[in-house]
């Protein structure tokens, strides 16, 4: 039995206890209300044409007003809600439940998203459709199981499949085939801390999207028994994303964050970054792991980051490692790959923000705003001290002052450019929990605190060991 459990932040209580069987979000209908009545407030005042000469200018002002203020009442609202699945069964199983349970989440998200819709009417072309099926092919030919997951998602939400894998495919199609003067590269935005010491081992992910994904968020704790061995795993997923694609963990206590990374030409023959990271949460060890991202037979498709430790190592001075991966050219058939391992005594901290570090044969491609926005994250990621770091993860990934560009730092509680801090976490590997926020983490307390369950635990007294 599959059952829909809901975190409520007000009284900072998980409420594990109360099971709701395929229910829906509170809080949808009451969005979907809102963008009506934004609508209806958006008319322009020509329609009014006794306005400016009576009291009537006034009282829409004021209407805009309380408009604006029950806006901000329903954000603070939508992050207050987790929804949480707990689901069995085959790939397609899985996903035609989580697609039937957030039909509500994942259909707005999908009719609010700028870039899912742009990337629609590219696919509606020639040269879309080839790029379309030259994706599609080689995730079939590498991950048919991701692809009847993916088919039992659009059959549960009734959103056509090419719609999803469209979403999967990201940033493919609209590098393959947006004009440069109708459509930039598009903004990507997160943020990963690590910090390891004697004292603190700790892997936090600031998570930057489109504000549509605001309260589109939920979390999925599934076993796949279709496989063997069977996967067990649990994700922050986003509107109709496949799990993995920013956040989660599985059962072989293999814990990662991802990054997307804009890349100046994609691989259309090969496998997007999302069906990438979805696989991720198969790997029982690094060694999978690293075979996986180097997706060998077709590549990856896009740029990727992420950063992984394991908790079925148990030590004193926990090593983390970061994988940057990207797209080789000429056609190649492997991802261009490189890693650094986070290894104390010798670094007690790192950072990742969307851009490559220490892949050099991948050429990427930033968007002029996310540039700037890239260089505040380093300016204030390197203005605290890194003695100080550990006791301050929740400050620094929270911090949201606003600098000499105009922009806000690591967190963005207010809408910048497109752009919505909608998730913090936080791995405490001492404490083994995984800490989920909705609100800046410097102000409020965890909507969640999950425990990272892992089956199967080592005891590694040697540090250098990983």
């Amino acid at each position: 039995m599959d059952a829909l459990l809901m975190s409520d932040t007000r009284n900072n209580v998980s409420l594990w206890d109360i099971p709701v069987l395929y229910g829906e979000c509170g809080d949808i209908f009451v969005h979907e209300t809102d963008k009506r009545a934004e609508k209806d407030l958006d008319q322009p005042l020509k329609e009014f044409p006794s306005a400016k000469d009576s009291g009537v200018v006034a009282a829409l002002r004021f209407l805009k007003d309380q408009e604006q203020k029950r806006s901000i009442g329903l954000q603070r609202a939508r992050r207050e809600t987790l929804p949480v699945l707990h689901v069995k069964g085959s790939f397609y199983e899985v996903g035609f439940r989580i697609g039937r349970t957030f039909s509500s989440l994942i259909r707005d998200y999908v009719e609010s998203n700028r870039d899912v819709q742009f990337a629609l009417k590219l696919y509606e072309t020639p040269k879309g459709k080839e790029v379309f099926c030259s994706c599609f092919d080689a995730v079939s030919r590498m991950y048919p199981e991701y692809i009847r997951e993916l088919r039992g998602l659009s059959d549960g939400s009734k959103i056509p499949f090419p719609t999803l894998f469209l979403m999967h495919m990201e940033d493919v199609m609209l590098v393959a085939l947006s004009p440069k003067e109708e459509k930039p590269i598009p903004l990507t935005g997160s943020t990963t801390l690590v910090v390891t010491n004697d004292n603190v081992q700790t892997l936090g992910h600031v998570v930057d999207q489109s504000s549509v994904a605001l309260g589109n968020a939920y979390l999925i704790s599934a076993q796949i028994t279709e496989c063997s061995p069977e996967q067990e795993f649990t994700a922050l997923c986003i509107g109709g994303m496949l799990p993995g694609n920013n956040m989660g963990f599985n059962a072989h206590g293999l814990v990662f964050v991802a990054d997307p990374v804009s890349v100046r030409k994609c691989n259309e023959c090969g496998v997007p970054r999302s069906i990438l990271c979805r696989a991720a949460l198969s790997a029982p060890n690094l060694t999978k792991l690293s075979n996986i991202l180097r997706c060998s037979g077709t590549g990856i498709a896009n740029g990727l980051s992420i950063t992984v430790s394991s908790l079925r190592l148990r030590v004193f001075l926990r090593t983390f490692r970061c994988y940057e991966l990207g797209p080789r050219f000429p056609a190649h058939s492997e991802s261009s790959i490189a890693f650094r391992d986070i290894r104390p005594p010798k670094e007690y901290s790192f950072y990742h923000v969307n851009k490559y570090q220490f892949l050099s044969t991948v050429q990427e491609k930033i968007h002029p705003q996310c540039a700037k926005w890239m260089l505040s994250k380093v300016n204030t990621l390197m203005s605290f001290k890194e003695n100080t770091l550990g006791e301050r993860v929740p400050q620094v990934l929270g911090d949201s002052s606003i600098n000499s560009l105009a922009l806000t730092n690591i967190y963005t509680s207010v809408e910048s450019e497109g752009m919505l801090s909608v998730a913090v976490g936080i791995f405490d590997f001492i404490e083994e929990t995984w800490s989920i926020y909705f609100d800046n983490p410097s102000e409020t307390q965890p909507i969640i605190v999950l425990p990272v369950i892992v089956k199967e635990l080592g005891i590694i007294m040697n540090p250098n060991v990983f």
